[in-house]
């Protein structure tokens, strides 16, 4: 009888994260079979995981991005299912497991996910609300505001949607609905699957039992901070305009244009005559907004 070692592969993508991958790596039982695709190709980082007799370190030629990533492991795994996470994430020993559990017991799940617990006590920081009109297109999206404390869920729960901080799939099923959107590089990649798997009429579930903590824009190091600002605000803008696009109605789309184009023109020119760096902030996202909008695909990629 198949169990849970042989029927999940854990798959991790890093970006300049060996510092916390490496205590990830380590908190995960070592039946586990392991997954590292290194965006950022650090060859010398490389030999450290080539010890992990259950570690598979993948670089590929380029920067895949996270669709990119997810993509390569959906059509290249062959385990059942998948087990996705992030560098910053804290792992416990019955994570994997109560989630696989989960999955043996509903039938029409699209994503288990974990419930997020951080030291604030905020819990599902990570769940997306996500409401359609009666035309099929979004009519809502948010966030859960973080400064609302939630109540552990007593039982397992269906929600919207989910962020990639931990995902647990079907790959048969994921690859019937056409897997990532490799046109988003990073960020709403992980709405537009949960959206895919609602309008396929699969679930979405948060798993009452299976805990993770999750530090949150924390999975680089450091010294790294100003690469992956730059990149994480052209990104965020660029792949907002992307979905808008797809999925949300005309009113909407201009609304969300114009919300990101306004206020960040504005505090673009406020920080420049302060002579405040964080201008950049500003002009970055501005710059993935006006890409997005002339069709451009998403091709910042800046490393140094």
């Amino acid at each position: 009888m198949n169990n849970v070692f042989d029927e999940v592969t854990v798959v991790i993508c890093s970006y300049f994260s060996h510092e916390k991958l490496s205590k990830l790596v380590e908190s995960i039982d070592k039946k586990f079979k392991i997954l590292i695709i290194d965006n950022a190709r650090e060859f010398n980082i490389k030999n450290y995981y080539d010890n992990f007799s259950n570690v598979n370190y993948y670089i590929p030629e380029k920067d895949l991005g996270l669709s990119g990533s997810y993509n390569y492991a959906l059509y290249r795994l062959k385990k059942k299912y998948i087990f996705i996470t992030q560098p910053d994430v804290f792992v416990n020993s019955k994570t994997i497991f109560n989630l696989y559990q989960a999955a043996k017991k509903y039938n029409n799940f699209g994503i288990l996910s974990s419930v997020v617990d951080n030291k604030e006590k905020i819990l599902d920081s990570d769940i997306r609300i996500i409401k359609f009109n009666k035309k099929n297109k979004i009519s809502n999206t948010k966030k859960n505001r973080s400064n609302i404390v939630y109540n552990k869920p007593e039982g397992d729960i269906c929600v919207d949607a989910v962020t990639c901080t931990t995902m647990f799939i079907n790959r048969q099923v994921i690859q019937k609905i056409g897997g990532w959107d490799n046109n988003f590089f990073m960020y709403f990649e992980d709405m537009d699957l949960s959206v895919k798997v609602r309008m396929n009429n699969l679930q979405i579930i948060k798993v009452a039992n299976s805990i993770v903590d999750h530090s949150g824009f924390s999975s680089h190091e450091n010294k790294y901070n100003d690469i992956f600002e730059k990149k994480r605000n052209w990104h965020v803008s660029w792949s907002h305009i992307y979905f808008a696009k797809k999925y949300h109605g005309f009113i909407n789309y201009y609304k969300i244009m114009y919300l990101l184009i306004v206020p960040n023109f504005l505090k673009m020119c406020f920080y420049l005559i302060l002579v405040n760096k964080r201008y950049k902030m500003y002009f970055y996202r501005l710059y993935g907004v006006m890409s997005a909008l002339v069709g451009l695909s998403s091709f910042y990629r800046k490393k140094n």
